[in-house]
C-alpha cells in the first residue's frame, strides 16, 4: 500500500512493511481512521499498544476481526491490546504500508467514542 488515504478503510490496522523505525525499533500498529482534512500527506490514526500508562484505553476481543475474507488469520488481533487515548497524525510516506488486521464496527465505534474528544497529536517517533 502506498497511499492509505486512497487504499485503506476505516478500521484497517496498518504498519510499515519493515515494521522498524529509523532507529531499528519496532513501530506501533496504527488503526486507520480518516485522511487529515487539510493535508493529504497525512492520515489520522489510533495507535495500538500494550502499555497501560498515560490513560491508554483497554480494547476487547470483540473489537478485532481475526481473519480476512478468505479465512486467513490476520497478524494482529486482540492481545490484551490498548489504544493510546488520543488520535495521532501519521505521514503517508511511512511506506510501504501493509494491512495486518482489522477492527470490527464495534471496535471502530469504541475508539472514535473514546479518543475523538482529545486533541490530535504528532508523536515524533511515529512520523517516519
Amino acid at each position: 500500500m502506498i497511499d492509505p488515504n486512497v487504499e485503506a478503510k476505516k478500521g484497517d490496522i496498518l504498519t510499515k512493511a519493515t515494521n522498524l523505525s529509523e532507529e531499528d525499533k519496532t513501530t506501533h500498529y496504527m488503526v486507520y481512521l480518516e485522511p487529515f482534512p487539510t493535508n493529504r500527506n497525512l492520515f489520522i490514526g489510533a495507535m495500538l499498544t500494550h502499555s497501560s500508562i498515560n490513560g491508554n484505553i483497554p480494547l476487547m476481543k470483540d473489537h478485532f476481526i481475526t481473519a480476512d475474507e478468505s479465512g486467513k488469520n490476520y497478524k494482529i488481533s486482540y492481545d490484551k491490546s490498548l489504544v493510546v487515548n488520543h488520535p495521532v497524525y501519521k505521514k503517508i510516506d511511512w511506506t510501504p504500508i501493509i494491512k495486518v488486521g482489522q477492527l470490527t464496527q464495534k471496535g471502530i465505534d469504541f475508539i472514535e467514542d473514546n479518543i475523538a474528544p482529545y486533541v490530535k497529536q504528532f508523536i515524533p517517533q511515529n512520523l517516519g
